[in-house]
């Protein structure tokens, strides 16, 4: 979720089980008309609804009940696993949901929810770029983060093992001298 000026937010929700426009359709009219919804926009294709809300009226968990009563499901992303290398896994999750604080990705959600969960501190990063079909690229006080693919890693001249590849998959985190995050 993404903090806009004026106390908005932004948020992203992946959303399964529409077969056609009028599906998006039907689910955008419903958001619209839920009291602190700003804008709403749903897209079939990527299936992905974009929200800005006001959170004094509405919550982001609110906004999905919306779509499941709608009709249709959201898809909670989850973090299925973290590895630290040389580093505490606490730590990793930590800097990987101080990178993604102010990111609007699905994903983002996940991660600063598992942080949250586990107690661990968020820090708000001094600097942020979302780089779109990438990641993101955040400094804290610690250094700089990259959370993103392979791309990105590539782009950013991080090199990742094949045996790191392997079990990674697409999306990772290199941070601090290679902890990653998948």
């Amino acid at each position: 979720m993404n903090k806009m000026a004026g106390g908005r937010r932004k948020v992203i929700i992946s959303v399964e089980g529409m077969s056609c426009a009028t599906c998006a359709q039907t689910i955008e009219k419903a958001l619209k008309k839920r009291e602190g919804v700003e804008a709403a926009s749903v897209n079939f294709a990527t299936e992905k609804a974009v929200v800005e809300f006001n959170p004094d009226l509405v919550t982001a968990s609110r906004l999905k009940q919306v779509i499941r009563d709608t009709g249709y499901e959201v898809i909670e992303e989850e973090v299925v696993d973290i590895l630290g290398f040389d580093h505490d896994e606490r730590e990793v999750l930590g800097l990987a949901a101080s990178a993604e604080i102010r990111s609007e990705h699905p994903l983002a959600d996940a991660i600063i929810k598992h942080a949250e969960s586990e107690g661990v501190e968020i820090k708000e990063p001094e600097r942020f770029e979302a780089l779109p079909g990438m990641g993101v690229k955040a400094e804290i006080q610690e250094g700089e983060i990259l959370l993103g693919n392979r791309r990105l890693m590539k782009e950013m001249g991080v090199d990742i093992s094949d045996k790191l590849k392997a079990y990674a998959g697409d999306a990772v985190l290199e941070l601090k001298k290679g902890a990653l995050i998948s």
